[in-house]
């Protein structure tokens, strides 16, 4: 006797804007994954397993203007500091989209994924503008076929500082069980901004509770079966 295959339908979750000072502060934490990665670019690079990035982008910073995740540099009062690293958009592109392969993380695309926003300054540089910090921000994210799940935004993020500030910074994610292909954080017709703390993983995909009984249920019947056998 064998339980029939079946697929679970499911609804994203969308999570943001909100604050973030350190991964205490992800709705990801303390839950079970298959697998979890966080991704801090604190090593100058993208590299954990199964993301790769679509547009021009550097992580190579570590200048007085670089804008961390606050807990980065092991003490969280506001700012970031030290020679902690973000990845910027190098004054070349308004999206970052990040995608995963199923392939390289053990055939499994993230049930949970999601990223951190940290500074915008004024494009090719400088202070951004008042008008910099109105409607600036979209999140999006895209199912397993590569269509898109939903968006959220745009929403007015970032403050008038380019000096390391953490108080502006935003964690936006998504959850879905059936996967996630890509993520994408926008800021159109900007060129001058910052994220960090990038976290995606696998969770399991609970039984329904129906389901689960019917299990139940027929394992009784076949310990019944083979008792009378």
């Amino acid at each position: 006797m064998a339980i029939l295959p079946f697929s679970v339908a499911t609804a994203a979750i969308f999570y943001g804007p909100t604050g973030y000072l350190s991964f205490s502060d992800s709705p990801f934490g303390g839950q079970s994954f298959d697998y979890f990665y966080l991704e801090d670019f604190e090593d100058g690079a993208l590299n954990t397993p199964g993301v790769s990035i679509s547009e021009v982008a550097t992580t190579n910073i570590s200048t007085s203007y670089s804008d961390s995740v606050d807990g980065d540099d092991g003490v969280i009062d506001g700012f970031a500091t030290g020679q902690t690293m973000s990845l910027f958009s190098n004054f070349d592109t308004s999206t970052f989209t990040f995608n995963f392969s199923a392939s390289e993380l053990d055939g499994n695309l993230p049930t949970h994924a999601g990223i951190v926003w940290t500074d915008i300054g004024r494009n090719n540089g400088g202070t951004p503008l008042a008008t910099d910090l109105i409607d600036n921000t979209i999140f999006e994210a895209f199912h397993s076929l590569g269509n898109s799940l939903g968006v959220l935004g745009p929403y007015s993020l970032g403050d008038t500082s380019i000096r390391r500030t953490t108080g502006e910074d935003r964690f936006f994610g998504v959850t879905n069980l059936d996967g996630i292909s890509a993520i994408k954080i926008s800021m159109p017709e900007k060129n001058n901004w910052e994220v960090d703390h990038l976290q995606y993983g696998s969770s399991p995909v609970p039984l329904p509770s129906s389901l689960s009984f019917l299990a139940l249920g027929l394992g009784w019947l076949v310990v019944r079966l083979r008792r009378r056998g």
